[in-house]
């Protein structure tokens, strides 16, 4: 299973993802869009191992284009680093920015999947629509932020986030305090 970054072009927004996750307007999507010309389940992106990703359009109303070229309902196609994908309508354009090793992963909450974190930050799904973003700060350690709000996380306990039980993991070293 891999890993991958990809950037909304609008904004910047960027979101870390392994294996597949779900990309439309629904709180249980990974991929959150906000544009109504996306479906609440619009597509699939799935990362595979090694240098690529899958895009599947789901029968989206508005469709899914991968750099111009519009998927058929259901049709997967393979894409990179660098490729844009726009579900439904431009202002919901994205880059598959890069693959990526993660620096720790957290899992559980709706979707019951691994979320890859990187030190800068990453941010959870979740269904009320309250941005949660896990990072590492620097003489701190890992932190679950909110707003202005910082808590500071265990690796392996579990913290909540709304209803949701989640569990912070390093599966190499961990990065250090400076």
């Amino acid at each position: 299973m891999g890993s991958a970054t990809v950037i909304r072009l609008k904004d910047a927004n960027r979101v870390n993802f392994t294996g597949k996750t779900i990309v439309g307007r629904s709180p249980i999507c990974g991929l959150r869009t906000g544009h109504a010309a996306s479906s609440a389940e619009h597509a699939v992106l799935e990362c595979r191992p090694g240098s690529s990703c899958l895009v599947r359009d789901l029968g989206s109303r508005n469709g899914t284009l991968l750099n111009s070229d519009y998927l058929l309902p259901s049709e997967a196609r393979p894409c990179h680093v660098g490729h844009t994908l726009i579900f439904g309508d431009e202002s919901e354009a994205w880059r598959i920015g890069r693959l990526i090793s993660p620096d720790a992963v957290v899992r559980g909450g709706r979707t019951a999947s691994a979320i890859p974190i990187a030190r800068e930050g990453t941010v959870l799904p979740s269904g009320d629509g309250i941005v949660r973003t896990v990072r590492h700060e620097d003489g701190v350690g890992w932190v679950l932020a909110t707003g202005q709000q910082r808590t500071p996380l265990n690796v392996d306990s579990p913290f909540r986030v709304g209803d949701d039980l989640w569990t912070l993991s390093c599966d190499g070293p961990q990065p250090s305090l400076r």
